[in-house]
């Protein structure tokens, strides 16, 4: 991790140069959000016996509490208006639950299901280099043109969860078996270099449209899991690659107090070099490339109020 927070760095300075002498001004902002989440915690793993496969499905919806800080320095570079900073972000969920469900499948036929409630705790942060220009502020154009912000973006970031199955039934082979108490836990952390841009513009006096994208080209995926019913313990990891979209609206209501509603698609998919270890019972197996794949994917619906100083 501490090689790619190291390239991220580079890669925001290098983006940046060297800051003019006369830089203009410094100022930040503080977000305070809590958001609506609804999506899914995946993974796809053919047993040692190449006829078997498994695939685990976690959902997950509810709500996460998200803080967002941002410091920047306004400059001119040459005869254009620009912005260079750090930002960073801190999400944890508030309430999260779904149905959980694993389906084990030969020959292309299901011969068990089950599902059971599940709760998932989950962990977002993120640091990003930011730099970015205003290319037609002196054109003479309309507002939505004028006001036009565009900017790179270049850091590292994680998402950490932990979701529990407990109680439920079950089908096997034909046989009805009821669960209770805790089934299974996984835990699945997704991390990588994160590159991306944006556009914002502000069409209206005090209202801003804002439009991002990252991309993780380089996204690593490593999990732990026990499922208590058959004492089997695993981990796995693979690599893979995201991608982060948003959107948002802010509405100033004074010079530094504003409120902001925003949407957001995440998907976290390491299909790539996929290895499994485990055990069961007193038998262990070592990295082997039983792992179709491990993913997240998720839609966010947020509403919150921003400080500016």
């Amino acid at each position: 991790m501490k090689k790619y927070l190291v390239l991220a760095g580079l890669s925001g300075l290098l983006a940046v140069g060297p800051l003019p002498v006369a830089a203009r001004s410094f100022h930040g902002r503080l977000d305070a959000s809590v958001w609506y989440g609804r999506g899914e915690v995946t993974f796809q793993s053919p047993d040692l016996d190449p006829l078997i496969s498994s695939d685990l499905v976690y959902p997950f919806r509810g709500y996460l509490g998200e803080v967002r800080g941002e410091a920047l320095i306004s400059f001119r570079l040459g005869d254009i208006p620009s912005q260079a900073g750090l930002r960073g972000r801190l999400a944890r969920h508030i309430d999260l639950q779904g149905t959980a469900t694993d389906s084990d499948w030969s020959f292309g036929w299901r011969w068990g299901y089950s599902e059971h409630d599940s709760r998932t705790r989950l962990l977002i942060w993120d640091v990003d280099a930011v730099f970015s220009l205003f290319p037609f502020a002196a054109s003479g154009g309309p507002a939505v043109l004028n006001s036009l912000e565009s900017g790179l973006i270049a850091g590292y970031g994680q998402e950490r969860y932990q979701t529990t199955a407990r109680d439920g039934w079950g089908i096997y082979d034909g046989w009805f078996e009821e669960f209770s108490g805790r089934v299974m836990t996984y835990k699945p952390d997704f991390s990588g270099p994160r590159i991306g841009a944006y556009l914002q513009s502000s069409p209206l006096s005090g209202l801003t449209v804002r439009l991002e994208a990252i991309l993780i080209p380089a996204l690593q995926a490593e999990s732990r899991a026990r499922w208590i019913l058959r004492e089997y313990r695993f981990r796995q990891e693979a690599e893979g690659t995201g991608f982060n979209l948003s959107a948002r609206i802010d509405y100033e209501l004074t010079d530094y107090l504003g409120v902001f509603a925003g949407i957001r698609r995440v998907d976290l998919n390491a299909d790539r070099r996929g290895l499994e270890s485990g055990e069961e019972g007193d038998e262990s197996y070592r990295n082997q490339p039983i792992v179709g794949w491990i993913r997240s994917q998720y839609t966010g619906y947020e509403l919150g109020a921003r400080l500016l100083f």
